[in-house]
């Protein structure tokens, strides 16, 4: 999770007047998926067990944030289950008494949900380039193998496709990003991505030659896993293909590794090749 920096506009919340947020972030919906509140640690008490209330009993199942020019930004709270917590006591001597920071967070915010392969990064506005963060919260939760120089056309497909996007409300230093993964559209493009050569598998390649060192006497095994009968294996046979065509163009001849996984027989292309090769 990232740190806040020191908060320069404070949010009142209209439903509780003694609590200030100097950070909230929503969905489209107007979900809440982040918010940072300061208050005194009887208020802050007060503040969540009114979320696990009904309205019947004076519980709140959405809030309103003031901004700075008199509008009210409605945020809805849903289930309070989704929902982490952080508190920190932040000041211990004022004129109000010790005074309490909560967080208050989507659980997608720090463990991607496997399920429905979706996951969620908060980011301060500070940083620039954010790439490493997302992708490794790609990696983390796409269930497809993903390789680490796929890095750029990945996340490039996953904007150009609407699988991650930025959350339109953000009040504060934070912004937020959503990742939401249409896994057969993902394997179907990188696929595709891997016929037209844009993605290729030849990191693969390296570590199965790593085997064959100078001076290495002993038989030694390569063995690739994968979940049978899943978009992984597909992914894989892809790539299978995409190495034994581009090698036997070259006059290299693929006889293991990933090309065990070719099963539909030779092309004419390939067919020449062991013929050349052979000769």
């Amino acid at each position: 999770m990232p740190a806040l920096s020191s908060p320069t506009t404070l949010y009142r919340i209209d439903e509780c007047a003694d609590l200030m947020a100097d950070a909230c972030i929503r969905d489209e919906q107007g979900n809440l998926i982040f918010i940072s509140v300061w208050a005194r640690d009887t208020a802050i008490q007060q503040f969540l067990a009114r979320l696990t209330l009904s309205r019947d009993e004076d519980g709140l199942d959405q809030f309103h944030l003031i901004t700075e020019q008199g509008g009210a930004v409605p945020v809805f709270v849903g289930t309070a289950e989704r929902l982490e917590k952080r508190l920190t006591r932040a000041y211990r001597r004022t004129l109000f008494g010790s005074m309490v920071n909560l967080w208050l967070f989507d659980r997608r915010c720090i463990r991607p949900d496997k399920s429905t392969a979706s996951a969620l990064a908060l980011l301060p506005r500070s940083v620039t380039d954010p790439t490493s963060r997302l992708w490794q919260l790609v990696r983390d939760t796409c269930p497809l193998p993903l390789l680490e120089h796929w890095q750029a056309p990945v996340l490039t497909l996953l904007h150009d496709h609407s699988m991650l996007q930025e959350l339109p409300v953000a009040l504060g230093p934070l912004r937020g990003l959503r990742l939401q993964l249409d896994v057969p559209a993902l394997t179907e493009a990188l696929g595709e991505l891997i016929r037209r050569g844009v993605l290729t598998a030849y990191s693969l390649q390296q570590a199965a030659r790593r085997s064959w060192r100078i001076g290495q006497k002993l038989a030694v095994k390569v063995i690739y896993l994968g979940y049978a009968a899943t978009s992984q294996m597909t992914c894989l046979a892809l790539m299978a293909r995409k190495i034994m065509v581009s090698q036997s163009t070259s006059g290299d001849v693929p006889e293991s590794g990933l090309d065990i996984l070719n099963q539909d027989g030779d092309s004419v292309e390939v067919a020449l090749a062991r013929q050349l090769v052979a000769a």
